[in-house]
Order: structure tokens, then C-alpha cells, then sequence
């Protein structure tokens, strides 16, 4: 029985390899910190590992956001979080090519679970977590203080 046909097809495959879809190990995370003129003030960028597959628990996204919150002794506020997750089907390609504003990979996310679709190997490096963060107003607010004199218990008068 011939075999030959078998091996080279998986050699003519291998060329193709790149172009399906694969789980999400890692992720870059962007860090966008905007000031109170609404100016962006810096960014950080950070390649983060993936506990689960496709997947970043809203517990490590906190953990980023507390590590991340205070920069140069500023404090920053989470205003926003994005996911930009290049999921196009090996398929749309030359479309995608073709007219790409047709297509829009930007997603808002909230506070919770963010699930990363697979993507295209070539590609993987394009998604990535933005997070904007806002500098804190400072409050000008303060408590005042009342001490209290224990040692005196006698209630003063008044003299006329």
C-alpha cells in the first residue's frame, strides 16, 4: 500500500499550520494611565501568562489592577477595561484584507471573567487587555479633631 500521498500532504499541511486557530497561553496587558486633564499620562505593558487556557480569571485581573493602581506615588482608578481578541476564521482573510473596517475586535468588558476566543497562530500576538486607569481626584476633606479632657469632670460656669 502506497503512503506517500499521506506524508506529502502533511508537508503541503505543515506550510498551512500557522493559519488555525489555537488556544491562548499568554496575553499582553496594557496599562493606560490618564490624569485629571483627561491627558494620557503613561502606559505600561506586561506579557501575562494565562492560569487557564483562553481564559483570565477575575481574580487575576484584580490582582493586576491592585498591583498597577498606584504609579509615581499617584493613585489611579480602573475607568475602564477593553479586550482586543483577533478571533477572524483562517477563511476571512483576504476580506479581512480587503476592507478592514468592516471588522471590529474591540470589546468592553466588565469586572468578571474574560474568556479570550482562539485565534490564528500568526496572530496571537495581537491580543491583548487594555486597562485605562484614571488618577484620583485628592479629596480636600478633613475630619476634625475634638479632644476630650478626662481629667476635668466638672462642668465649667460661666462667670458673671
Amino acid at each position: 500500500m502506497d503512503t506517500s500521498w499521506i506524508e506529502t500532504f502533511e508537508k503541503t499541511e505543515k506550510d498551512y499550520e500557522m493559519y488555525y486557530k489555537e488556544n491562548i497561553h499568554e496575553i499582553h496587558t496594557y496599562m493606560v494611565y490618564i490624569n485629571l486633564n483627561n491627558e494620557i499620562e503613561k502606559t505600561i505593558n506586561k506579557k501575562i501568562t494565562l492560569n487557564k487556557e483562553n481564559k483570565l480569571t477575575k481574580e487575576e485581573l484584580i490582582d493586576i489592577i491592585e498591583k498597577h493602581k498606584r504609579v509615581d506615588s499617584v493613585k489611579y482608578k480602573l475607568e475602564n477595561t477593553l479586550l482586543y481578541n483577533f478571533n477572524l476564521e483562517n477563511d476571512e482573510l483576504k476580506n479581512y484584507l480587503m476592507n478592514t473596517e468592516k471588522y471590529n475586535f474591540i470589546k468592553e468588558l466588565s469586572l468578571d471573567d474574560i474568556k479570550i476566543e482562539k485565534t490564528i497562530k500568526c496572530f496571537q500576538k495581537l491580543n491583548s487587555i487594555i486597562l485605562l486607569m484614571k488618577e484620583e481626584k485628592k479629596s480636600n476633606a478633613s475630619t476634625r479633631r475634638i479632644r476630650l479632657n478626662i481629667m476635668n469632670r466638672k462642668t465649667r460656669r460661666r462667670k458673671k
